[in-house]
């Protein structure tokens, strides 16, 4: 368990900070559970072994990373020597650092060392890396407290599209990311829903266009059942519109125009993607993808199956959520 605890310390930390960018790391380690992993971590990240005599005066003149491997949750009492200096010197370490172009990063195993449990963080630790099974959470227990300016009726514009047109604005100005996607819900002639996030590519007046492979189960099922509903969910502004109408497909002028409007790399990774079925095989795909990326992309059989959609709302049936 030792070598485990000490390989996701050492794995942890290669993550998260390029070894390229940060090579010169330190590992301080106490005796006890915490200092075993950092020891094991040392072997692992090949970092020679140093006595405390050996430590140089300024730890950020010469160190990338220090791993705190002192003393973890089970800790109690005062540190003894040289820890307590050794604890004093981290606390202190992110200060040395504000004159120099680049400060050294702390990584603690489980609690940074000196850190008291109901207190608080003392230094300035940058990750921590902790050894054990995660916590179960309580999937009731989050809670949020949706603070927003009131919103009256005399707000809402007379047209839903216009108030959908004007909140889309207002999640791209705040620079919410992809703003446009959506969640699809449809069902077929079994009734069964299904739903998956796509990305809406254009509304007018009576309209919410987006684009799929018509071979995917979203449009086998709008083509026996041509109803759907759509959902934007704008975390950032507390807000979403739901939308619900008849579904039609678009013209193949129109989706043969927006297709050769996506980036190159976007085009093949439609075509090759079937969205259904099962691959034979990973290089089978692999060998796909490479003949198409090298053909040229003219031929109008090749869109054949991916096209758009185009819902045609119910006004009535757009409801506004804030």
């Amino acid at each position: 368990m030792k070598e485990l605890a000490g390989l996701s310390v050492a794995t942890s930390i290669a993550e998260v900070y390029k070894p390229s960018e940060y090579n010169r790391v330190l590992a301080i380690c106490d005796p006890g559970n915490n200092g075993g992993d950092g020891l094991v971590a040392l072997e692992s990240l090949s970092i020679p072994f140093l006595s405390v005599d050996e430590l140089p005066v300024d730890f950020s003149k010469d160190f990338d990373i220090v791993v705190d491997a002192m003393f973890g949750f089970s800790f109690h009492g005062a540190p003894r020597p040289p820890f307590d200096n050794l604890i004093q010197k981290l606390v202190h370490l992110p200060n040395c650092g504000q004159m120099q172009q680049k400060s050294p990063v702390i990584v603690s195993v489980d609690i940074p060392s000196g850190w008291h449990v109901e207190g608080g963080d003392i230094g300035g630790t940058s990750m921590c890396v902790q050894i054990g099974k995660p916590p179960q959470i309580d999937i009731s227990a989050p809670r949020e407290n949706y603070i927003s300016p009131e919103f009256l009726e005399e707000h809402v514009e007379a047209d839903p599209v216009d108030q959908f047109r004007k909140w889309f604005d207002d999640a791209m100005a705040a620079g919410l990311k992809e703003a446009n996607a959506m969640a699809l819900s449809t069902s077929g002639k079994d009734g069964k829903p299904s739903s998956r996030i796509v990305l809406l590519k254009g509304v007018d007046k009576d309209c919410f266009v987006w684009y799929t492979n018509y071979e995917t189960r979203k449009a086998l099922e709008l083509s026996e059942n041509p109803h759907a509903s759509l959902r934007f969910y704008w975390d950032g502004l507390h807000r979403q519109v739901r939308v619900e109408g008849f579904v039609q497909k678009v013209s193949d002028q129109e989706s043969e125009q927006y297709f050769h409007s996506r980036p190159r790399g976007s085009q093949i990774g439609a075509l090759v993607s079937k969205q259904v079925g099962i691959f034979p095989s990973r290089d089978q795909w692999k060998m796909i993808l490479e003949n198409r990326t090298f053909s040229p992309l003219r031929d109008n059989i090749q869109l054949l199956h991916y096209k758009g959609h185009r819902c045609g709302i119910i006004k009535s049936l757009i409801s506004i959520y804030f």
